[in-house]
């Protein structure tokens, strides 16, 4: 296979000269840019990382510190600028242990991943598999491992026998496999042979954040202490976020009953929008509600009956530890966003219909169903929500599987680094 890879990574290289022309559009401009930026640090590194989210770079991020504060080495490699600012971030408070590589896609010449990897470990990262990282990995000399690892979508390819003879050879090149389920750990076992039991590294960072909240909400939120106090008013179960929201999310405030319940000051509902800009406050004032806007530099608004808008960035984690009842959005648009956050964080979690592409929400799913809530349809969302919110919940099976996922991950980064 490695023949395989070195050949498309030749193909890359070349369909990069074809599509030259591309670099003279605005986008191509800015992403030759992105890819120009070199990090001229030097050393030989114990692991290199390839990320390409944010969601990504969390699963892997108590691995890295682990080795960093151990005093290790690490190569971290990542084609998404959005994910750019946690890796400058990271080098910033590790100068001399972390060096980055922006992986080239519109600028890529033969060799260029193979020339900045020193490290004799990679670890991939769910589903980014370029031809110079996957011929990277294939090499003898380096022990590869793949995180987060998943067939969704395309299991049921693994009943044709030339689509498991394919993933046999293709899965490989990597030494050992993590899965990101356990339906997907039964199939990786049938093709692999040294497949590890699921766990989510994203578990102990998610709970790391959770309990040092409060220290981000006095860097991130100015009015916390204010805040605070209006929204402990209200019971845990009475408080609830629609979280990562579009405006296609907001229909659910059309319910009749909850429109009483936040007008009746019963119902305690903040909304943090996926995207800060916008015109929120107008959107929100269409359903016929007051709106108190909370930005970083205005004062606090009077605590009067409405909603909630937080313009206010790096603290969505944060406050899903602060209430009972968490809408996720995103389920009406593309795909839901993530759900795993208020899952740790201990809130009740409801969503739209859009969930086929999130491995967070299978996984949720199987360790405790009952309090994960998908709806196609915004009047039966809202409907659930008033029934949860007058109702008791039922049993909690979280706090176990908590604490094995992150037991779990411990005892994986310390076997698989040594």
């Amino acid at each position: 296979m490695r023949l395989f890879w070195s050949l498309l990574d030749l193909s890359h290289a070349f369909l990069v000269l074809l599509l030259w022309p591309l670099r003279l559009t605005t986008w191509g401009r800015a992403r030759a840019k992105f890819e120009a930026w070199q990090d001229h640090t030097v050393f030989r590194a114990d692991w290199a990382f390839e990320v390409s989210s944010e969601g990504e770079y969390e699963q892997v991020r108590p691995w890295m510190n682990e080795l960093l504060r151990e005093g290790r080495f690490i190569e971290v490699i990542y084609a998404s600028e959005s994910v750019d600012k946690g890796m400058l971030a990271l080098q910033k408070a590790h100068p001399t242990q972390v060096r980055l590589l922006r992986l080239p896609l519109l600028t890529y010449r033969l060799g260029d991943v193979e020339r900045f990897v020193t490290a004799p470990h990679l670890v991939m990262c769910r589903y980014d598999f370029f031809p110079a990282l996957m011929r990277l990995a294939s090499r003898p000399h380096i022990k590869s491992g793949l995180v987060w690892a998943t067939f969704k979508q395309r299991r049921e390819r693994m009943n044709n026998p030339c689509w498991r003879w394919w993933n046999k050879l293709f899965f490989a090149a990597f030494d050992w496999i993590i899965p990101a389920t356990t339906m997907d750990e039964s199939l990786f076992k049938e093709i692999h042979p040294k497949v590890l039991s699921t766990v989510d590294f994203r578990v102990g960072q998610i709970q790391l954040r959770v309990d040092q909240r409060h220290e981000t909400f006095l860097r991130n939120f100015p009015k916390w202490d204010q805040f605070q106090k209006i929204l402990h008013q209200y019971s845990r179960d009475r408080r609830m976020i629609i979280g990562s929201a579009w405006p296609s999310d907001l229909a659910l405030l059309n319910s009749p009953e909850i429109r009483r319940q936040i007008m009746n000051s019963e119902l305690f509902v903040m909304v943090v929008p996926h995207k800060l800009s916008g015109e929120w406050v107008s959107q929100l004032g269409a359903y016929d509600y007051p709106v108190n806007h909370v930005t970083q530099n205005t004062a606090l608004p009077a605590d009067n009956p409405g909603i909630w808008l937080l313009s206010l960035r790096g603290v969505l984690c944060e406050l899903y530890a602060e209430v009972g009842k968490v809408y996720v959005g995103g389920g009406f648009e593309r795909s839901i966003h993530s759900v795993m956050e208020p899952f740790v964080a201990g809130a009740e979690v409801w969503c739209g219909p859009k969930i086929h592409r999130s491995t967070e929400a299978e996984l949720i799913q199987s360790v405790d169903p009952d309090h994960f809530h998908s709806f196609a349809d915004h009047q039966k969302l809202a409907d659930s929500l008033v029934i949860q919110i007058n109702d008791a919940q039922g049993p909690d099976q979280r706090t176990h599987w908590k604490e094995n996922q992150i037991r779990l991950a411990r005892e994986y980064i310390q076997k698989l680094k040594d």
